[in-house]
């Protein structure tokens, strides 16, 4: 089956932010004012829907350290977003870590990809609502799926926490 598109219909939203992302670009960018004492998150509104292929594409505008200290997933919407819980600390976020490569959920890292992004670099997320799925795409090049077994009701999500760090989402079509 063909992957839908979802250009356009995704942006960070201020209300399911943490206070220390200015969401600028009608939703399109968002800049972490200052270093955190951990990382934060940013979501995505509208949630994913709940059946079909479902795509966001992020690039990485500015990763704050050349280590690039930038988790990019999904997460059920119920861990202390406002509080200063990133969706990778709790148990329902699911997130790419573009620092290592990792699979992160419930603060555990586990091995997933050897492709690390940094600053200029593109991560689309690919969502499988019917076969709940999550994959992971580097510049355009699939890393394999990364997460099964995920519950029907997800947002696309960020998590930063470098001064600075800069992510844009991009109006990309799906991969087929």
């Amino acid at each position: 089956p063909r992957s839908r598109s979802l250009r356009g219909e995704f942006a960070f939203d201020t209300s399911r932010s943490h206070p220390n992302y200015r969401v600028v670009d009608g939703g399109t960018l968002a800049v972490l004012k200052e270093d955190g004492d951990s990382e934060h998150s940013a979501l995505l509104l509208p949630a994913v829907p709940r059946a079909g292929r479902h795509y966001a594409e992020f690039l990485l505008e500015n990763t704050g350290t050349p280590d690039c200290y930038i988790q990019v997933g999904v997460c059920t919407g119920t861990h202390d977003v406002l509080g200063g819980t990133p969706a990778y600390q709790s148990d329902s976020g699911w997130c790419f870590s573009c620092h290592n490569g990792n699979l992160l959920h419930y603060d555990q890292g586990s091995e997933y990809s050897s492709r690390l992004p940094r600053e200029g670099d593109r991560v689309g997320l690919l969502v499988d609502m019917d076969m709940h799925t999550l994959e992971i795409y580097v510049n355009g090049e699939p890393q394999g799926v990364m997460v099964r077994d995920l519950p029907k009701h997800l947002y696309f999500v960020v998590d930063g926490g470098d001064q600075g760090q800069t992510i844009r989402i991009l109006p990309t079509p799906a991969p087929l």
